[in-house]
């Protein structure tokens, strides 16, 4: 006995019309609140703005800050999105660019719970309060806090890629 062959079908391999596979948890309507996700970014990003470092810190974060305020060229690979848009910030009047720039960190750094829950949504059947403290724990994990906290390019590149990821993940 042969099995029928895997055809391509809209951009995802078809099942040839047998059921559907067990274990595979997508998300309906009642399941799929998207809360969550914005509660987990509302708190972690008032966490990140409160804890943020009030100037320059150790390792890169003063070049970055040169960079951004000279719209410069930093060390390879040179960040360029971040410099255009790290640079737009510094300039902004009325605000200290050290904070704006420690601030961008923890926005993108909070904003990451948006993509993660959608991810998180797709691998795992958890209730809405579950992903929500499993989003905020993540968040609040050292690593993350710290990235988060500080003038960095880690924070953004991280969004940037978890919305890429979570926009393929769609398809």
């Amino acid at each position: 006995k042969t099995l029928p062959p895997i055809t391509a079908a809209r951009g995802s391999f078809s099942r040839a019309g047998r059921p559907p596979m067990t274990g595979v948890s997508t998300p309906t309507p009642a399941d799929g609140a998207q809360w969550p996700g914005w509660a987990a970014a509302m708190t972690l990003g008032v966490w990140y703005l409160l804890t943020a470092a009030p100037g320059v810190l150790w390792f890169d974060t003063g070049e970055i800050a040169l960079v951004a305020a000279q719209l410069g060229l930093g060390h390879p690979p040179g960040f360029p999105l971040y410099t255009v848009v790290a640079g737009w910030l510094a300039h902004l009047p009325g605000v200290d660019p050290l904070w704006t720039l420690n601030a961008l960190s923890g926005v993108c750094a909070a904003l990451c719970a948006l993509p993660a829950h959608g991810l998180l949504m797709r691998a795992v059947t958890l209730s809405p309060m579950a992903r929500c403290l499993v989003l905020i724990s993540v968040g609040a994990l050292s690593p993350l806090w710290d990235q988060g906290t500080r003038i960095e390019v880690y924070a953004p590149a991280t969004l940037l890629s978890l919305t890429l990821l979570a926009a393929g993940a769609k398809v």
